[in-house]
């Protein structure tokens, strides 16, 4: 530590926490002085002792400069840190052993990476911008039930006859077929995840880019799950899924036949007749439809911009409540994952999303090679179910064909 002392204008000129440093250095170069004048082994030891104390007093002084500005507050706490890392080191030089202690750099003192060439400091815009990313509309529809273990189990009743009927006054002989059969029907959840590497050095030094990859990952595993809910194919790697449940309009099905039936038929009524076959076939008891979900452009062709042939929009039956669409009382959905062409309807109560586990994030250096390439993977977990009971399944419609449909129920 080669200790030059400065004229009463350069200290005055000094700031707070340079005038600090230059005090540190100032008592440590008397204490060693002072030792090494001193003949004997333990004066100096009794020196060394003195400069111990008065470091660690300057250490501990300038740890609590934590809340000035950046700069500063930075300088301190490298300062002290650097201090008691070099405690050896300065015993050393105190005995003769070192040339010369460096306690911090310059860069270490001040950052200078937030100024521009012209020394002006930049203007810091938090928020990040982002490329563009579809919203996750169907997971917001359904319920959502806790899954206990990895396997759901429900009785599902597979078959059921209905006798009763009038009889005779004191008539004998009478029977009923009246019975039901009752099965179980096990389901498992499915696993869901994602990773992402990330410098830890990076995360370290900016405090954006660790909570900046946890909600990137985080909306990974959101997007896929929404997209399955919609489009999964019932396996041991994608869960159940509206499409899956799903059956296909047909205009001739025998619970409410729209064949030909409807004069100038559009977009709306084929939405409309799907609600209608869907509530016949539940009886009109068990089943009545809430939702379609739609391609954003089809809507817009077939309805929002639907005219007649004086140009006057056609279909009275649209409205808007609380900032979402009806067509009658049929909430549409947009949803980026349904091509064009095909809809979806279906009665919400009908479906269950099972939470086996929700989204959860981890962070570990155990992967690879990253601990000693100082990065951490971040994983992305969940275990989900989508159940729609057996006996709902019809409370789900699909037309593939939304053209073919609306041909099919026109009538001539």
């Amino acid at each position: 530590m080669s200790f030059v002392k400065k004229s009463v204008e350069e200290v005055a000129a000094l700031t707070d926490e340079q005038f600090k440093l230059y005090q540190v250095e100032k008592e440590a170069d008397e204490a060693i002085k002072s030792a090494k004048i001193a003949s004997d082994l333990e004066a100096v030891v009794k020196a060394n002792e003195k400069l111990e104390e008065s470091l660690k007093a300057q250490g501990l002084e300038m740890a609590k400069m934590k809340n000035e500005t950046s700069v500063k507050g930075e300088s301190k706490s490298v300062l002290a840190k650097a201090i008691e890392e070099k405690g050896e080191a300065i015993k050393a030089y105190s005995k003769g052993g070192e040339s010369r202690v460096e306690l911090v750099s310059e860069k270490a003192i001040t950052d200078y990476s937030n100024l521009t060439q012209t020394g002006q400091l930049d203007q810091l815009d938090n928020t990040l911008s982002k490329i563009a990313v579809k919203a996750p509309v169907l997971l917001p529809l359904f319920k959502k039930k806790a899954m206990i273990t990895e396997t759901y189990s429900y009785r599902d009743q597979t078959s059921a006859v209905r006798d009763a009927k009038g009889v005779a006054k004191c008539a004998t002989g009478f029977t009923s077929l009246t019975k039901e059969e009752i099965g179980m029907v096990r389901i498992n959840d499915v696993l869901y995840k994602d990773t992402m590497d990330i410098c830890l050095d990076y995360a370290s030094d900016f405090s954006f880019v660790e909570s900046e990859s946890r909600e990137l990952i985080n909306e990974s595993l959101v997007f896929k799950l929404d997209t399955d809910l919609l489009l999964g194919t019932n396996t041991s790697t994608s869960m159940n899924s509206i499409d899956a449940v799903s059956s296909e309009f047909s205009a001739a099905n025998a619970a409410c036949v729209l064949t030909a039936s409807i004069q100038s038929a559009n977009y709306s009524d084929l939405i409309l007749g799907m609600a209608t076959q869907i509530f016949e076939l539940g009886k009109q008891n068990f089943w009545k439809a809430n939702v379609a979900v739609v391609n954003n452009c089809d809507y817009f062709k077939f309805v929002q911009s639907a005219k007649d042939t004086q140009g006057r929009y056609l279909d009275p039956r649209v409205s808007t409540v609380g900032g979402n669409t009806y067509i009658g009382d049929i909430m549409i959905v947009p949803s980026t994952d349904v091509v064009q062409n095909t809809v979806y309807v279906m009665d919400t109560s009908k479906g269950t999303i099972l939470d086996r586990r929700s989204v959860s994030l981890a962070l570990s250096t155990e992967n690879g090679t990253n601990f000693v390439d100082g990065f951490g993977t971040l994983l992305a977990t969940a275990r989900v179910q989508f159940l729609v009971k057996n006996n709902d399944a019809n409370a789900f419609m699909k037309c593939s064909d939304v053209a073919a449909g609306i041909t099919s129920i026109t009538a001539v």
